[in-house]
């Protein structure tokens, strides 16, 4: 290569940029780099957990800048809190309960230096304490960051990271009042149309996780009524459509996980049966429609396999002939959450559920969805869904020879991304005939495929 070329490739290369002078350069920058594509509008499911306590489910929409409403599960409580001008309104049973000033800088940081002028950003920053003379570089999560506010090793001195690349806020650094480290994480960060949004949200006390968000359903475009953000005029938030069908109910099954829920899964399981030994099973499956289970001892050959719509035997090793049988259970409880909603729709309407027949009950003192009979209706194939984490919950058909056969799943835990049922209860003409308790439970484990395959053990 003469001396000419490189001269060549030198003045065509692109300049590198130059690194913001300081934080208020850097908010500029933030801004500038998505004008006019970032989102306006926001809307989103999420699953509230703190340490020790039930988690929560709350419904938000965000007009962007300064606008955020919470509405906490169950939808027509009332309860909520709405951002609106830097104040903060709580409403208990739809009336404001009381208001005070607040800047939040997580709205600010993480969305409205998107949407609103630089300056209004800045000035806000500044309110808030943050010293936008001090920037530095910085590495987060194995990638380069821009730190402003605080210097190398200060974690007290109120402080935000900002990735480089994408100019996203990443992590919030403050004292809290107990003089105890407070530290927010934007996490796991989705394209979302001209914009991203952190799907995690992690909120940790002396390096400890003290919370953690989780958003499902997440949609842009609104836009949203005006009274949405009207304290003074509460009314049940349109956006959250309730679902008046049983395909509805699917498809809302699937829209809140969807992307979200484990793909492969792991527990052991121990078998108690009324008047006979307890038992236990190992359990592997890979969503949707592949479930594996070796019964003790593991190394005996013995269990069964559930391969789309096909129940394998197998005894020492050797295999029975499959039978036709859907799983209904592996259905309602995973499949769902990891497959179209027009498959798991046909197979139901094929398993003889009426997918017309819908209502609203109680169930373990929780608001749920029933599809597939009439209330006090105990003989038609029916299942029922949590109406506030579409979670199933329980199923009822008729036995193979009369009667009827009822299914729990109980005692929800989140798990990975999704839930999991630990406890799993039978039942056959009002009496319990066996229960399922589970430990050991993985999310996305890897597991080898061939280990659903009918043919082999």
């Amino acid at each position: 290569m003469n001396i000419l070329t490189l001269a060549l490739l030198a003045s065509t290369a692109l300049p590198i940029p130059a690194a913001p002078k300081d934080g208020a350069a850097l908010i500029r920058e933030m801004h500038d780099r998505y004008a006019g594509k970032w989102y306006q509008t926001l809307s989103f499911v999420q699953r509230t957990s703190h340490p020790g306590q039930p988690t929560e489910t709350w419904f938000e929409a965000a007009t962007l800048p300064g606008m955020l409403r919470i509405d906490i599960a169950p939808i027509d409580s009332g309860n909520a809190l709405l951002f609106r001008n830097d104040t903060l309104y709580q409403l208990t049973h739809g009336a404001i309960k009381n208001s005070q000033s607040m800047i939040h800088p997580l709205l600010v940081l993480g969305f409205d230096v998107y949407a609103a002028p630089a300056d209004q950003t800045i000035g806000k920053l500044r309110k808030l304490k943050i010293d936008l003379a001090k920037i530095r570089p910085d590495t987060w999560q194995g990638k380069p960051v821009y730190v402003v506010g605080a210097n190398v090793g200060d974690n007290t001195t109120p402080q935000f990271w900002v990735d480089q690349e994408n100019l996203l806020f990443v992590r919030m650094l403050q004292a809290g009042p107990d003089a105890s480290v407070r530290e927010t994480q934007f996490n796991r960060y989705e394209k979302i149309g001209g914009g991203w949004i952190a799907a995690e949200v992690l909120f940790l006390r002396d390096g400890k996780v003290d919370g953690m968000e989780e958003y499902t359903d997440i949609r842009i475009g609104g836009p949203f009524e005006p009274r949405l953000f009207n304290p003074a005029a509460y009314a049940r938030p349109a956006w959250v459509q309730e679902p008046t069908t049983g395909e509805g109910v699917v498809a809302a099954m699937h829209a809140r996980y969807a992307g979200k829920w484990y793909k492969t899964l792991s527990f052991v399981q121990r078998v108690i049966r009324q008047g006979q030994p307890e038992g236990e099973w190992w359990e592997a499956a890979s969503i949707p429609g592949k479930l594996r289970i070796d019964r003790a001892p593991v190394d005996s050959g013995n269990g069964g396999l559930y391969n789309g719509d096909s129940l394998f035997r197998f005894q020492s090793r050797k295999p029975a002939a499959p039978t036709a049988d859907v799983n209904w259970l592996l259905v309602l409880g995973f499949d769902v959450y990891g497959q179209p909603p027009e498959r798991t729709i046909a197979l139901l309407a094929k398993g003889k559920f009426n997918l017309a027949k819908f209502r609203k009950d109680l169930w373990q003192g929780r608001p749920v969805y029933v599809v597939g009979a009439a209330a006090g209706d105990m003989k038609a194939s029916q299942f029922w869904v949590d109406a506030e984490r579409m979670l199933f919950v329980r199923l009822i058909e008729p036995g193979p020879s009369g009667g009827t056969l009822e299914f729990q799943f109980n005692k929800y835990e989140a798990l990975g991304h999704g839930w999991i049922a630990p406890e799993v209860i039978f039942i056959r003409d009002g009496t319990e005939v066996m229960r399922e308790v589970y430990r050991d439970m993985r999310a996305d484990p890897v597991i080898d495929p061939s280990i659903f395959d009918g043919h082999v053990w």
